[in-house]
């Protein structure tokens, strides 16, 4: 039987920024889980507030990276695909009734977590909406309203901060226009990120990455047609060729996240093959 810790739910405005926001965590003991539980992978939407607001995903995670280590001490979650996939499918929801809300027709946070493969014993949900005059900044507001509960408490920053939260996948669904952006936020937590090894691990086991690709570094890619992704394991939102000059933002096991200098385009590619040669 699913036994549901109810933290709390918070909903708020202010003043056009925050609109409203909430928080759900639920657990289940480990062995209530089916280990039969089949790995169904990520399926994404294709709702065009979905597919607008992926580019900007690099904002939340950074966001959501730098809070934890400057307000907690904390180290980065490892990003999982599956996670985020349910995360977008919520944002999506609630672009659709206009509205935060923890509650999803598909069911409870947890319920979502295993129907999509993942035999997890903890998740959390935090949502939230907000405006801005362009989507970053947006993200940054949203997050900002998560990151005030570090003081005091509250169930978002639970979630955030949670030892048994592993794995973190946010999505977005954007709507409005320059100057007047509202972005639909979810961020879904749990201990597990990645299938079973027998259905394909989303997770990548270490592999060898050059000693001169570090933060902040100038690479280049070593092959023409390599991926930048939304997220490590993410959807492919361009490619990218060996002309282009990257510089990296963020490391993660066998992922970095770079920005391509002639754009200013986020997104996150397989480490090792990018060379500063």
């Amino acid at each position: 039987m699913v036994r549901m810790q109810e933290l709390r739910r918070l909903g708020c405005a202010a003043l056009l920024l925050i609109v409203a926001s909430g928080a759900s965590a639920m657990s289940l003991p480990a062995r209530a889980i089916s280990d039969s539980l089949r790995c169904v992978g990520p399926t994404r939407t294709t709702d065009p507030g979905a597919v607008m607001g992926r580019p900007f995903l690099w904002a939340a995670y950074q966001a959501l990276d730098r809070d934890r280590s400057q307000l907690a001490g904390l180290g980065p979650l490892r990003h999982s695909a599956v996670l985020s996939a349910i995360a977008e499918r919520h944002s999506v929801y609630m672009a659709s009734i206009g509205s935060w809300s923890d509650g999803d027709p598909e069911g409870n946070i947890l319920w979502r977590v295993h129907a999509a493969g993942l035999t997890s014993t903890y998740a959390g949900q935090n949502v939230v909406y907000a405006n801005g005059n362009d989507i970053p900044s947006a993200i940054q507001t949203g997050e900002r309203f998560f990151a005030a509960e570090a003081n005091g408490g509250g169930p978002h920053w639970d979630n955030i901060t949670n030892p048994n939260h592993h794995f973190v996948g946010m999505g977005l669904a954007v709507s409005g226009g320059p100057g007047n952006w509202t972005v639909f936020l979810t961020q879904v937590f749990s201990d597990q990120g990645g299938c079973s090894s027998a259905a394909g691990d989303m997770t990548t086991t270490a592999a060898v990455i050059s000693s001169s690709i570090h933060i902040g570094a100038i690479v280049h890619p070593s092959v023409d047609a390599l991926q930048l992704r939304t997220e490590p394991h993410g959807l492919v939102i361009s490619t990218l060729q060996a002309q282009d000059r990257l510089q990296i933002m963020d490391l993660q096991e066998n992922w970095a996240q770079v920005k391509r200098l002639s754009d200013n385009t986020f997104g996150w590619v397989y480490a090792p093959l990018l060379t500063s040669t």
